[in-house]
């Protein structure tokens, strides 16, 4: 089925709301592509709150990096980080997968040969072995430095991802050819909206299953996946764009997230999570 533009569609032909809970992506999809939350979608996601409807985070990125956030627009229900492979709420845990340094070393040598940029993940920081100009935009956009150290050096302490980069530019196959290699494990895409030729691949543990995670919090909620709607840009968000009742896509998603949603809004740089939210959870 087509997926709908929600600029496209008269209120009428909307489905009435019946939305009780909101995941959200960060990058691309809350901020914008300088990695920004504007004043318009923070006070979208408030009205909708006063309005009784619960508010998380799906994203891939870790608790760390995404706190300042979660205290600024007030997530009330238990996010999801590192794509899936780390959800926890008052002290129980419906996700908590890891890999083992000793696991990953292969594969991250091989992408240190190939010239591809590297981040190991850990509970609470990330490490890198030197700082380049992708690794200065991605720190910027996290909000987080890295610990630099040599990868001999770093701590054989449970590890929740690698993240991975490739320059298209100078590698138009990407992480594509290098996922094929190693498929012990798996590779979530996603992108950063400043630098467009630019892929990333969170390689996390084969145990991590979105889609039965998002069904736990469904349970755990005491919810339909009618009430519930999802935001994303990134082919890793789309498990949560399938599983929710309703699932919308950015404008600045690619062809293949968009069409693992019901609905297009604008662009993550035009508001586009205000759009939608004025448009599918009006203002009682």
């Amino acid at each position: 089925m087509e997926t709908l533009h929600l600029e496209q569609l008269a209120q009428s032909e909307l489905p009435a709301s019946s939305i009780r809970l909101a995941y959200f992506d960060i990058d691309g999809t809350l901020l914008d592509a300088d990695g920004a939350l504007s004043a318009t979608v923070a006070q979208a996601i408030k009205r909708i709150q006063q309005q009784g409807v619960l508010t998380a985070f799906a994203t891939g990125r870790p608790p760390f990096a995404a706190a300042a956030l979660q205290r600024q627009l007030a997530m009330s229900a238990p996010s999801v980080f590192y794509t899936g492979a780390l959800c926890e709420a008052e002290g129980l845990s419906h996700a908590d997968h890891t890999l083992t340094l000793v696991e990953l070393a292969p594969l991250l040598m091989q992408a240190e040969a190939q010239g591809f940029h590297s981040e190991i993940y850990y509970r609470d920081h990330y490490r890198v072995e030197s700082m380049s100009d992708i690794g200065h935009e991605h720190a910027r956009h996290l909000g987080v430095a890295p610990v630099l150290d040599a990868i001999n050096a770093w701590p054989d302490q449970p590890v929740y991802k690698l993240l991975l980069g490739a320059n298209l530019a100078r590698d138009p196959q990407g992480l594509t050819a290098l996922e094929k290699s190693w498929p012990q494990f798996q590779f979530a895409y996603a992108h950063l909206p400043s630098r467009p030729l630019w892929q990333f691949a969170s390689v996390v543990s084969r145990e991590v299953n979105k889609t039965a995670l998002f069904q736990q919090l469904l349970a755990y909620h005491g919810l339909a996946r009618e009430q519930v709607i999802a935001f994303g840009d990134g082919g890793s968000d789309c498990e949560f764009l399938l599983s929710a009742g309703v699932g919308v896509a950015m404008e600045n998603a690619s062809f293949a997230v968009k069409a693992c949603a019901d609905f297009v809004t604008r662009s993550s740089s035009k508001d586009g999570v205000a759009y939608a939210l004025d448009r599918l959870i009006p203002s009682r």
